[in-house]
């Protein structure tokens, strides 16, 4: 008592106490350890918590008993029983101070009249108000400053470790990815900080936090879901800053993931080419559960592209075939070997049985004449430039050969036969 510690003292048996000088009504109990509550005048509970106790001794057991009452320690708070008992009675002032023989008295019993527990603070209950004030606000402060001082010294080493350490590690997008998890990261510590210094029961906090958090679930599942979508694109490490991807019907690449959205920066649409359109694209992250996606470098950046060309039923097919297998070769001969290495990579993390990468060419006939699906593997983000490529050798080597032509819309005219003979006419 009279101090913030109220934990109990070494050598007692029993201990009963209450930190700094307490409250004089429902006041707050450390017994034995456990903090409890209790309802009534402190001075009541005091005296029946002794009575009780002394009840349970016998006369042949030796005791020590220390009782250490609150009352009377200003601010003056009777019991609402008490309250008005002394309204109608005059209340005189004690003799002044050089009125006070000091003879025959200690030093310090003469000062305690101006002290907390003097007569004269009856009589300046403001100025000792403002005192008390005073004093709580001098503790809150010091209560405050600690933990404020802590989130202080960690933002700072935060900062000095995101603008000095993490550019040495990361570059580019992963360093975008190492900052943006940094300060959920510091945002998580300071909540936390905050939680232990300034609330006392965590287990009370952990049944309110519980309770109040199903009731924003309910009302805010697709907030919730959308956080739940960021632990899960974070944790399975499937979709990253970086990535080329295709959700609902949209292609873009990941820009950035927050908590509660993931950025795209458009692709193709109207350009009709894989290339960026300078507009973004904001999906919330509950697309994890509800879409689906396509991930164009996930395990390895090597896709499979293909190109069709048509050429006239006149053409030599053999030729044709020969003549495109030769340009695949030729020109995609560093991304299938650059594919055929990264190959395991699919067969290690999926079991998948590894891909045979080569050039393909599947022929089909259609109506304006012979289809040629050219089948070759690039890097996701020089699919166009790789099929750009593949076209213009197929077009200078064709400008050279007279036996290989281009097919386009036609029409042919079969006249009705005259003297027994067909004779077709082109147009």
């Amino acid at each position: 008592m009279g101090e913030d510690v109220d934990t109990p003292r070494p050598h007692w048996d029993h201990w009963a106490s209450f930190r700094g000088q307490g409250e004089y009504s429902d006041p707050t109990f450390n017994i034995n350890g456990t903090r409890s509550k209790l309802t009534g005048y402190v001075t009541d509970i005091i005296t029946d918590m002794a009575v009780e106790w002394l009840s349970g001794r016998t006369a042949e057991q030796p005791f020590f008993l220390a009782i250490g009452h609150k009352a009377s320690h200003a601010p003056f708070e009777p019991p609402p029983r008490h309250k008005d008992l002394f309204r109608d009675v005059p209340m005189p002032r004690p003799l002044e101070d050089e009125e006070i023989t000091h003879r025959n008295m200690p030093l310090w019993v003469a000062r305690q009249r101006h002290s907390n527990q003097g007569i004269e603070l009856f009589h300046g209950e403001r100025e000792f108000t403002i005192h008390e004030l005073s004093v709580a606000r001098g503790r809150y402060l010091r209560y405050i400053a600690t933990p404020f001082a802590i989130l202080l010294i960690l933002m700072l080493i935060y900062k000095a470790v995101s603008h000095i350490v993490l550019p040495r590690i990361f570059k580019q997008d992963n360093l975008f990815v190492a900052r943006r998890l940094g300060t959920y990261t510091l945002m998580l510590v300071i909540a936390l900080v905050l939680t232990i210094s300034f609330f006392e029961d965590l287990k009370a906090i952990a049944t309110v936090m519980g309770i109040v958090g199903a009731a924003i679930v309910i009302a805010l599942q697709d907030l919730c879901s959308a956080f739940a979508g960021w632990f899960v694109i974070v944790s399975s490490g499937k979709l990253k800053v970086g990535d080329r991807v295709e959700i609902d019907g949209h292609r873009g690449d990941v820009i950035d993931i927050q908590i509660l959205r993931t950025v795209l920066l458009e692709l193709n649409n109207w350009l009709e080419v894989d290339e960026p359109t300078d507009r973004t694209i904001v999906i919330p992250n509950n697309f994890v559960f509800k879409s689906h996606v396509f991930n164009y470098s996930n395990v390895h950046p090597y896709v499979w592209g293909k190109v069709d060309i048509i050429l006239t039923f006149e053409s030599d097919p053999v030729a044709a075939k020969e003549l495109f297998t030769k340009i695949l070769e030729e020109e995609t001969k560093e991304e299938f070997e650059k594919a055929q290495e990264a190959g395991p990579m699919m067969e290690e993390r999926y079991g998948k049985r590894r891909t045979e990468y080569k050039p393909k060419i599947h022929t089909v006939v259609a109506d304006s004449g012979v289809v040629f699906s050219l089948h070759y593997v690039t890097h996701y983000t020089r699919f166009a430039d790789t099929r750009d490529r593949i076209m213009e050798r197929c077009a200078r080597e064709f400008h050279l050969r007279e036996d290989l032509q281009f097919a386009y819309p036609t029409e042919r005219h079969i006249p009705t036969p005259e003297g027994g003979t067909l004779r077709v006419q082109s147009s």
